[in-house]
């Protein structure tokens, strides 16, 4: 698979944004302050130039029709996956966090590149063999990519395909947005990983 480096909040927001709109029956995109009223903390280098308020990202991954078209064939030939249809209540929820420090540069493109890489999987089972509803939202030299790995590893396109039928997962690429922007540990000079509102006793540290 061909893997990109997500270097700066720019480009972390560049490609959330594209997977929330090349796959919109998968991927819905948040910021923490649109979800929760939370204020920004700082300021970021925007996609179009200049600065602007830091947001923090949230995208929900799951298949938001439980694959209702799950009798449809897939690319790979050996039927649809093998999916129940989980009630969303009871849909099992997965969390993967980049990195509260803005200085950890792995964390960050490391989950959206799953993220990528699981919607792209999504996408692909769902439109193929015929490129069917969604095939044109799908960039070809992705499917063509699982497709390859199908050869050494038979099923691990219809096995990420149910990673996303059978859960709900949240990505949160920069928890740390305007330390991730900046190369700096801290956001607002705060310790993040040493900042949690959880059994705090006043006057220690």
């Amino acid at each position: 698979f061909s893997y990109a480096y997500f270097d700066s909040y720019a480009a972390i927001e560049t490609e959330l944004l594209f997977l929330s709109r090349q796959f919109p029956e998968y991927a819905t995109l948040h910021t923490a302050q649109d979800l929760f009223g939370l204020p920004t903390a700082g300021t970021c280098q925007s996609t179009k130039g200049g600065m602007v308020p830091c947001l923090n990202y949230i995208l929900i991954i799951e298949d938001k029709n439980k694959f209702k078209s799950a009798k449809q064939s897939n690319a790979f030939g050996a039927g649809p996956p093998p999916v129940d249809k989980i009630p969303s209540a009871t849909t099992p929820d997965v969390f993967l966090s980049g990195a509260v420090h803005g200085d950890e540069r792995v964390g960050p493109t490391t989950v959206v590149e799953v993220a990528r890489l699981l919607l792209s999987a999504a996408g692909c089972v769902a439109a193929a063999p015929d490129r069917g509803t969604h095939a044109r939202d799908v960039r070809p030299a992705v499917c063509e990519e699982i497709s390859r790995h199908e050869r050494t590893n038979p099923g691990v396109g219809r096995w990420l395909a149910r990673l996303v039928a059978t859960r709900r997962i949240v990505v949160v690429p920069t928890p740390n947005a305007p330390g991730y922007d900046k190369f700096q540990r801290t956001e607002l000079g705060l310790d993040v990983n040493r900042d949690f509102p959880y059994d705090n006793v006043e006057g220690t540290s």
